[in-house]
């Protein structure tokens, strides 16, 4: 997912590209799991449920716009 929220508006040289794909992977899973564990305060969510509805959403976008 995060490869192709990077590369319009980085291009497709790897050089560039690969480390920012890299921490735009570190900030996303970061994000989804502070969501994930105040979702649902006491208990936690699985990482996965809530990356997978993220990835489920940027795969819907882009089936969309083709």
């Amino acid at each position: 997912m995060v490869p192709h929220l990077v590369r319009p508006f980085f291009g497709v040289i790897h050089k560039r590209a690969l480390p920012l794909i890299a921490l735009g992977g570190a900030v996303i899973l970061l994000f989804v799991d502070l969501v994930s564990r105040t979702i649902l305060a006491p208990q936690e969510l699985l990482v996965g449920i809530v990356t997978a509805a993220l990835g489920g959403l940027v795969v819907l976008y882009h089936v969309r716009r083709k």
